[in-house]
């Protein structure tokens, strides 16, 4: 939901969304779709870390049909829009929100680089905006790439 609300678009029918209906993992099963209904457009999935996780293994039928789709993973270790809803109603009491290795909270768990990587998917992070590579860089390849924050 992210990207509706901060993005900005230019042309109609730019953005697809599922709406916020709690259809986590929409993102990049629909961006492939996309993809392969216009193969000439540049599709880019804006995804939370728990949305892609629950279709990580659509990174499999990106790189074996060679879908271009690309996605941006902006991870912060939880089920984002969970988590509100625990703040919200909930004092924050965590049900099992938190994606990331209890034991190694320092640690980036999972490492979408090497998971992405170990389906022959490119995946770069991407922690400051200064280190990020101009948008043409890694967008114009015709393969699919990822960019985990």
């Amino acid at each position: 939901m992210w990207a509706g609300q901060w993005y900005k678009y230019k042309f109609p029918r730019q953005f697809i969304t599922s709406g916020g209906l709690g259809s986590m993992g929409f993102g990049y099963p629909a961006a492939l779709g996309i993809k392969v209904a216009h193969p000439d457009k540049e599709v880019i999935d804006i995804d939370g870390d728990g949305s892609f996780l629950m279709n990580i293994q659509e990174l499999a039928t990106a790189h074996v049909e060679k879908i271009a789709a690309k996605a941006i993973i902006l991870n912060n270790q939880h089920l984002g829009m969970v988590v509100q809803w625990e703040d919200k109603f909930y004092a924050g009491n965590r049900g099992h929100t938190y994606l990331g290795d209890p034991d190694k909270r320092e640690q980036i768990y999972p490492d979408y680089v090497r998971v992405c990587n170990s389906f022959n998917v490119k995946c770069e992070r991407v922690m400051f905006k200064r280190i990020c590579a101009p948008p043409s860089s890694g967008c114009s390849t015709p393969r699919s790439r990822m960019c985990s924050t």
